[in-house]
C-alpha cells in the first residue's frame, strides 16, 4: 500500500489519498475510487478497512476532497476555515482530476485494465454520480447509503443560512463546531438542478449497485428506493441491483468510538457482520454484475 500520496488541484490544495494493489501484478486489474461523505475522510471508519478488502483483487484508492478540513484523522480534528469553503463543484473537480492522474500513472503499468470503478458513500454517492455527467469512462458505480437530492435544506433553513452567510454544524465525536460558508448552498442552486442525481443515475448506462441499511435514519431508505425505481423506470433494471440490509443504520453500523481509532478498528471492523454482508455483495457484484 502506498500511503500519504497527493495531487495539488488548482487551489493548490492537496488532494491526499492511499493507493493499493493486488500482490500479484502479472494481471491486469480494474480501478476502484473510494468517495467519502459529509464531516468524514479518507480513513473514516469502513473505509480504509473495505478498500483492502478489496484491493486482493482491485486497485484500491480511498481520498480525501481537498476541502473537508481535516487536520487530524486520529482525534477527528478539522480545520474550520478550510471545512467552511467547501462546495459540491470543488469535490466533483477533485474527483475528477485525481481520476485523471491515475488513470496518466497507472496505464503504462503492466496491472491497470483500463477499467474505472467509483465508490460512493453518502454525499460521496452524488459527487460520484454527478462526475458521470461530464466523464464517460466509467464503468460501475456503487452507491452506499447515498442521497438522491441534492438541494436537502427547507426554504426557511436557506433564508436563514442566506442572512446570517453561514450554518453551523457539530463534529463527531468531540463535538468540535464546524461553519459551512451560504456558498455551498449557493453553489447547488445555481450548478444543480433540483433532480440532479436522479437525472444522472439515469442517463448513466453501465451497472450500478445501490446499497442502504433499512435503519438509516440520516439518509432514508427511500432515498435509495427512488435512484433504484428511477433507473428501472428507465429501462435499466437488467445492470441495476438494490441491496437493502437488515438493521443497518447510515455508518453500516460502525460505532463512533470504533470509526475515529485507526490503530485499532480493524479488529472491530472483522466482527461486524453488516461490514462482511456488504463487503462479500461488493465482490460478487463487480465481478457479475449480481448479488448474493
Amino acid at each position: 500500500m502506498l500511503n500519504n500520496l497527493n495531487l495539488k488541484n488548482q487551489l493548490n490544495l492537496d488532494i491526499n489519498f492511499d493507493l493499493r494493489s493486488p500482490n500479484t501484478i502479472d494481471e491486469k486489474y480494474p480501478l476502484v475510487i473510494f468517495s467519502h461523505g459529509f464531516k468524514s475522510y479518507r480513513n473514516w471508519g469502513f473505509i480504509p478497512f473495505l478498500c483492502e478488502k478489496l484491493s486482493k483483487n482491485y486497485i484500491t484508492v480511498n481520498f480525501d476532497f481537498s476541502l473537508n478540513g481535516v487536520i487530524d484523522q486520529e482525534k477527528v480534528v478539522f480545520d474550520s476555515e478550510i471545512f467552511r469553503k467547501n462546495t459540491v463543484t470543488q469535490q466533483i473537480s477533485d474527483l475528477n482530476l485525481l481520476i485523471d492522474y491515475l488513470v496518466e500513472i497507472l496505464t503504462p503499468t503492466t496491472y491497470f485494465n483500463g477499467e474505472i470503478i467509483l465508490i460512493g458513500h453518502s454525499l460521496g454517492g452524488a459527487t460520484s454520480t454527478i462526475l458521470t455527467k461530464t466523464r464517460k469512462d466509467i464503468n460501475k458505480i456503487i452507491l452506499l447509503a447515498s442521497i438522491s437530492q441534492i438541494n436537502r435544506n427547507t426554504d426557511r433553513q436557506k433564508d436563514l443560512w442566506r442572512q446570517t452567510g453561514y450554518m453551523e454544524l457539530t463534529a463527531q465525536p468531540n463535538n468540535q463546531k464546524l461553519y459551512l460558508d451560504y456558498t455551498y448552498q449557493n453553489d447547488k442552486d445555481i450548478n444543480f438542478t433540483k433532480n440532479e442525481i436522479i437525472e444522472n443515475v439515469i442517463s448513466f448506462q453501465n451497472p450500478m449497485l445501490i446499497v442502504h441499511g433499512n435503519q438509516d435514519f440520516t439518509v432514508k431508505l427511500n432515498e435509495a428506493e427512488d435512484i433504484y425505481n428511477s433507473r428501472i423506470n428507465a429501462g435499466l433494471k437488467d445492470i441495476t441491483k438494490l441491496l437493502i440490509l437488515e438493521k443497518c443504520n447510515h455508518t453500516f453500523n460502525v460505532k463512533l468510538k470504533d470509526s475515529y481509532s485507526v490503530e485499532n478498528s480493524d479488529n472491530n471492523h472483522e466482527n461486524n457482520l453488516i461490514l462482511k454482508e456488504l463487503i462479500e455483495n461488493l465482490e460478487v457484484f463487480l465481478q457479475t454484475n449480481e448479488i448474493k
